[in-house]
């Protein structure tokens, strides 16, 4: 028979599973047969629901029995946590009760502890009041002391409470002869007790007792000037054979081991550290960078070679020495090195002034005696007549005929010693003066240069062997020199050029003065545009603008004046491009460009132009941009391409004025500029072109 309880019990349970298995079973498999009996399936499914409700009602009876039991326990349950919220309770109000009693019986205990301070307190003060009377009696007396604690060597800790005790009552004793006696007494043992404090502290810092050094450090910090002695001696101590190679290279290691040992013993221990720093500085250090400069101060060059050397080493020992716990101030240090070198400092730039000037005149002087030529004073070129100058040319001694003697008066070898001395100077000046003073020392350094190197070498050069050259003599024959002489000028320009790009303008960029060392380079350029302003204003005349006919204009490609100013400025671009390269002829090349155009604009402001005139003016104008093309600088380039433009408003019809102005040069032009261009148009008025701009 088919095992329902077994069955029922499958998961999952399928109910159709089930039935079908149940008439497989009743029947053998042979459902669908002709041998199929239905009454023995009637049966079976009979059967089997009698066993289905004999399961259910027991099942129903084991669940009936379940609930009862679990009812049971949750009664139980109930009835024991019941009893443990009870048992809670009370144990609660106990732990309040006990709690108030604790804070009951600790209040009184505060109060009785507060109670037997305030007894104990005066009677310990009397304890101790009637030792230090008995200490202080025998102090009075005229007997030696006998008490052990000042008798026994290994109670000074002791006898050092005691007497710094008896030392501050003494304070407060008046001075009358009652007295007097046991305050000397006192105060000398006070002196005795803190001189073997201090004693027995070194010795413990000679043996590396950090703990003793500790204990006695604490006990002198107490006394009246054992704390300070206390640190002077431990400085000196830690300095003793730590001196043994090179100051500079001991200063760091000594302050590495005496930094871990000040922590271990000093509570306070930045202020040691600090004091030892400013002792080596101020003994060891500055004593011996005065033996060094000391020995020196004959040689100034070499005064100064080793002053720098010896800051630049102190400098390194500050940073070096940053690291550790020394004050709070970050200009400590630098502060401290200023103090080291202050009287050296003082008259330093003043000594560096000096030597460069020295150097300078030694080497001019070296070269002038190496080619066997005698430095003379020049006269000035003003007012002198041949003979004149046949007279200096005698007293040169023939220096018009020598032939190499003017290319040998400019040495670029004798330029690049200068410009090393004065790059020395500046490395310097870096170093020992301060930021602020270096763009004002870098100038005056400048100021000696160009005396030296321009004014008293390449322009003693030049005017000397222009004064030799003979003038207008065929007897004599023409030499080069004055064009070798020019190019080595050229070659040391170059160099100085580079020295102040360098070395100079980084130090006074953004002061005051750099300005001026810019200036001293756009001299030249200056005197440049001031010959072509000068010969503009003084060749060309204002009917030169103004023809009355085209044959008054005579040669209408250029004005004789333009023709040289343009030969002149050509020949000055030239020797610009041979002497300069790079970035420097960039720079050059736009400064004269601009400048060019600016004297040609001023100088067209000054003329009246009728029809003709305004085409000669743009004739002129075609020859000066051709030479300013020659700089190849773009925004001289832009510059004359717009002076072009605001010349068309001199030769446009009237009516067309207002169209030319719309020109996309014209029309980002100020109105002013462009209002100042057309009054210069002789028809200004009678065309009625004063409303054409508004």
């Amino acid at each position: 028979m088919l095992d329902l309880e077994k069955e029922l019990r499958q998961e999952p349970f399928v109910v159709d599973g089930f039935v079908d298995r149940l008439t497989w079973w009743a029947t053998q498999g042979q459902a669908n047969k002709d041998e199929f009996d239905p009454n023995s399936l009637e049966e079976t499914f009979e059967d089997s629901l009698r066993q289905l409700k004999s399961l259910s009602d027991k099942n129903k009876k084991a669940i009936e029995e379940c609930e009862n039991a679990c009812q049971r326990v949750e009664a139980e349950e109930k009835k024991r946590l019941l009893k443990l919220e009870e048992e809670h309770m009370m144990a609660a109000n106990q732990f309040h009760s006990l709690d108030a009693k604790i804070h009951r019986i600790s209040a009184k205990a505060v109060a009785l502890g507060e109670q037997l301070e305030n007894v104990n307190v005066p009677r310990a003060r009397l304890v101790e009041a009637r030792t230090l009377i008995k200490y202080f009696h025998e102090f009075m007396s005229d007997d030696h002391l006998t008490s052990e604690v000042f008798t026994d060597p290994y109670q000074l800790l002791a006898a050092a409470d005691i007497i710094q005790k008896l030392y501050n009552l003494s304070i407060e004793l008046p001075n009358n002869e009652k007295f007097q006696r046991a305050k000397q007494k006192i105060s000398k043992k006070y002196e005795e007790i803190e001189d073997e404090l201090i004693r027995t502290f070194l010795t413990a810092q000679h043996e590396n007792d950090r703990e003793t050094m500790k204990t006695y450090v604490a006990t002198l910090s107490t006394f009246k000037l054992g704390y300070t002695r206390c640190i002077d001696g431990f400085i000196e101590e830690i300095q003793q054979g730590a001196y043994f190679r090179d100051v500079f290279s001991d200063i760091v290691p000594l302050c590495e081991r005496a930094s871990q040992l000040i922590d271990d013993v000093f509570a306070i221990s930045e202020s040691v550290m600090t004091k030892l720093v400013v002792t080596i500085f101020k003994t060891k250090l500055q004593v011996h960078i005065q033996q060094q400069l000391d020995t020196k101060t004959e040689n100034l060059d070499l005064y100064l070679t080793t002053l720098y050397e010896l800051f630049k080493k102190t400098r390194q020992v500050s940073t070096q020495l940053s690291v550790f716990k020394i004050a709070n101030d970050p200009e400590f240090l630098p502060h401290l090195q200023q103090n080291v070198f202050e009287k050296h400092l003082e008259r330093y730039f003043t000594n560096e002034c000096k030597n460069l000037t020295e150097k300078c005149h030694s080497h001019l002087d070296g070269h002038y005696s190496f080619i066997g030529h005698q430095k003379k004073t020049l006269p000035s070129a003003q007012g002198l007549s041949d003979a004149l100058r046949r007279e200096f040319q005698a007293r040169l001694g023939g220096s018009g005929t020598d032939g190499h003697l003017g290319a040998d008066l400019v040495s670029p070898d004798t330029a690049t010693l200068l410009l090393d001395e004065s790059k020395s100077a500046l490395k310097r000046i870096q170093l020992l003066c301060k930021p602020k003073d270096q763009p004002r020392a870098a100038a005056e350094i400048m100021k000696i240069v160009v005396h030296s190197l321009i004014e008293e070498h390449l322009a003693y050069a030049l005017q000397i062997t222009i004064w030799a050259i003979p003038s207008g003599d065929t007897k004599i024959e023409p030499q080069s020199n004055f064009l070798e002489l020019v190019n080595l000028c050229n070659v040391v320009v170059q160099l100085f050029d580079q020295h102040v790009i360098y070395d100079i303008l980084p130090l006074v960029s953004g002061s005051e003065h750099h300005a001026e060392c810019i200036q001293r380079k756009k001299d030249v350029l200056e005197r440049l545009v001031a010959w072509v302003k000068a010969l503009l204003t003084a060749e060309q005349k204002r009917s030169d603008f103004k023809p009355e006919a085209i044959h008054d204009a005579g040669n209408v490609l250029q004005s004789p004046t333009c023709g040289k100013v343009v030969a002149f400025m050509n020949h000055q671009i030239k020797k610009v491009k041979v002497v300069l390269d790079g970035k420097n002829l960039e720079v050059v090349s736009t400064e004269l460009g601009a400048r060019f155009h600016r004297v040609l604009y001023d100088h067209m402001l000054r003329f009246e132009y009728n029809e003709i005139g305004g085409m000669l003016a743009i004739c002129d104008l075609n020859e000066y941009r051709k030479c300013a093309r020659e700089l190849k600088s773009p925004l001289a380039e832009q510059l004359f391409e717009i002076l072009h433009s605001l010349c068309n408003l001199l030769v446009v019809a009237a009516e067309n004025v207002p169209q030319v102005i719309k020109d996309e040069h014209l029309s980002g032009l100020d109105k002013t500029v462009i209002v100042a261009f057309i009054q210069l148009r002789a028809d200004y008025k009678t065309a009625r072109l004063q409303h054409v701009v508004r």
